[in-house]
């Protein structure tokens, strides 16, 4: 009798552990097919730019090297490819450089009304530049 008391609370354990770890999985894949660009907010500072990371970002961020797949697929889609190379930075642990007008590679403009523009050219460039990394360091 001990013996299948034993079994079923290992049973529900394993049960409650899987539910948890599927749960969290499919929480991590709706925060990423939710990133946006207006995820990041810029802070020009003393030091050169600093991005903040709000909204779904935040757990994406969490989840570290497990969405680095899906983070380079972000990097195709224009409403992405911001917060997609900011994540990337972050999670990858990279040294870059900063200055008042680029954040590893990523030329950014803060206006005065708030708003932020990006050179698509730059986009592009910062793109192919991830693409030619992760394609190096996972063959």
């Amino acid at each position: 009798m001990k013996r299948r008391i034993f079994h079923f609370f290992v049973v529900a354990l394993l049960a409650s552990t899987l539910s948890c770890h599927c749960s969290n999985e499919s929480r991590t894949s709706k925060e990423l097919e939710t990133l946006s660009n207006a995820d990041v907010s810029w802070d020009g500072t003393f030091f050169g730019l600093q991005p903040s990371l709000s909204g779904p970002a935040t757990e994406v961020l969490n989840q570290g090297e497990a969405v680095i797949r899906q983070l380079k697929q972000a990097l195709d889609d224009p409403k992405r490819i911001v917060v997609a190379h900011v994540l990337l930075t972050k999670i990858c642990g990279s040294k870059y450089d900063v200055s008042g007008g680029s954040w590893n590679g990523l030329k950014v403009r803060l206006l005065a009304s708030g708003a932020v523009q990006y050179d698509e050219a730059n986009l592009r460039e910062v793109r192919n530049r991830w693409s030619r990394s992760l394609t190096s360091s996972n063959p």
